[in-house]
């Protein structure tokens, strides 16, 4: 998750030469909440989202509990304040690229604006199309985009 690579840049900043996010959170508030609610029953979600999950995580039944529990787990974060690094994100000083999809359901675009807002050295690269899974959806986009960004700040 892109939050972890936020706060492994800010805490170790020499070991960390720049970051790609996309999709990922820099708080938890009820909007959050209320979007995961949405998605809680997996019978709910297309065939072709839920089934490689449920082969993933032990069918049906595993999917179904582990997803309750990450919602549940979301709330909890949010009864405490809803940080998960919009601290740490103030603290990354290397090159970062914020990806986000202009239609992703599960993310709203405001944590993408928050992040590039917040990390001195971000730059936001909205997809119009793209949703929550853009790096599958729009590969050779996205990869192209990432290998721009990995050559003009890393590779020198």
């Amino acid at each position: 998750s892109g939050y972890r690579a936020v706060i492994l840049a800010a805490r170790y900043p020499e070991l960390v030469n720049g970051l790609v996010l996309w999709g990922g959170n820099a708080f938890y508030n009820r909007a959050d909440v209320d979007a995961l609610m949405a998605t809680r029953d997996i019978d709910k979600w297309s065939k072709r989202m839920r089934e490689p999950l449920e082969a993933t995580y032990g069918g049906a039944h595993g999917l179904q509990q582990i997803w309750s529990s990450w919602i549940d787990a979301v709330k909890l974060i949010v009864d405490n304040g809803g940080d998960v690094c919009m601290r740490e994100s103030e603290q990354v000083q290397c090159p970062a690229l914020v990806v986000h999809g202009a239609k992703d359901p599960m993310v709203d675009i405001s944590h993408a604006h928050y992040l590039n807002k917040h990390i001195p050295t971000s730059r936001l690269y909205v997809m119009p199309n793209g949703k929550h899974n853009l790096h599958l959806r729009y590969a050779d986009e996205f990869n192209s985009l990432v290998r721009w960004f990995l050559q003009q700040n890393i590779e020198k």
